[in-house]
């Protein structure tokens, strides 16, 4: 079945499930908070995709019939049928107006490494990007410089990139932490749940989770150099990506503002890493152009030429092929 069609078949479903519901919300006489029976849990370990549909009208029914009645779905990333089902569960849940009666298991694992020492904090922003996210994980956990730690904060993603970098942070506990916004924060936002993370590091770093680092000596590349210069602030070229069969892929290069500011092709933070003791938040509710604010800021606290250094290594590349942002 196509996606379209089975988005059809879903709404026609929903809609005769709310008919339904406004004659049924008629004859239901709610009893007083003081009458109600306690809350009625169903916890769900394994659903598959040849029954997920059913089930879900099974469930919304009995939720009229008794208020109170709750849905949890244990994940298990690692089954595809499952984590198949559950996003569709989940927005057949929202369609039907019931998505606070139904919930993924969602334990995390911060204080597992809250407080840690590290050299790089890695914050990585994600929001529906299941087609590149264990690439990015993946380029970082390679890496052969292993003192770090990687913050996923995920913006409300609706294509089960969320479970699986939760998924992710549970079987890498010592090296990633998840964190699910609770409102939409856009990228900056997600940043900034990052930056204010109780994790002590010397640098921070950002890295889109549709994005990855280039080769697994990135890190330890960045960090002889930090070690050989102690600059504020470390800027480097990225590798511009536009698809395997592009010809148009291409390194980008430095040019020179001033004194003060040393701009590339941009100021965004993918090729901007900063002492976390002088990193700004970014502006949030903004969903473009919050990079610029977010380096000036940055720039401001490291007057002096040797404030910033700038690495002619490429240890990042920027996917212009994914079609999601943050």
């Amino acid at each position: 079945m196509s996606r379209i069609a089975e988005n059809a078949d879903m709404s026609e479903e929903v809609e005769t499930e709310k008919a339904a519901e406004d004659k049924v919300q008629k004859r239901l006489v709610f009893p007083s908070l003081n009458e109600q029976s306690a809350e009625e849990t169903e916890i769900v370990e394994h659903v598959s995709m040849t029954d997920i549909r059913d089930r879900m009208v099974a469930w919304v029914k009995k939720m009229r019939e008794d208020p109170s009645f709750r849905v949890v779905f244990k994940a298990d990333e690692e089954n595809a049928d499952h984590t198949n089902a559950l996003t569709y569960a989940m927005k057949f849940a929202e369609a039907s107006g019931r998505k606070n009666q139904f919930k993924v298991d969602e334990e995390d694992n911060s204080a597992n490494v809250i407080n840690k020492n590290v050299f790089f904090k890695i914050v990585v922003p994600n929001y529906n990007n299941m087609p590149y996210v264990k690439k990015c994980l993946d380029s970082i956990l390679e890496q052969t410089f292993k003192d770090f730690i990687v913050i996923v904060v995920d913006d409300l993603s609706t294509d089960g990139s969320d479970r699986f970098a939760k998924a992710y942070s549970r079987k890498f506990n010592s090296k990633i932490i998840f964190i699910k916004a609770k409102t939409k924060l856009y990228a900056g936002g997600c940043r900034n749940i990052g930056i204010d993370c109780n994790i002590n590091s010397k640098y921070t770093m950002f890295i889109d989770s549709d994005d990855w680092l280039y080769s697994k000596t990135s890190l330890a590349d960045i960090h002889d150099l930090a070690m050989k210069t102690n600059p504020k602030i470390i800027r480097a070229p990225m590798l511009h990506y536009f698809g395997e069969n592009s010809s148009r892929n291409f390194k980008d290069k430095f040019t020179s503002v001033g004194k003060k500011y040393m701009f590339m092709t941009g100021p965004g933070p993918g090729r901007t890493i900063v002492r976390s003791d002088i990193c700004a938040h970014f502006a949030e509710n903004r969903s473009k152009c919050n990079d610029v604010v977010w380096f000036l800021k940055c720039i401001d606290q490291a007057p002096l030429s040797t404030d910033v250094v700038n690495s002619n290594s490429i240890w990042y590349v920027y996917n212009r092929a994914s079609t999601t942002s943050c």
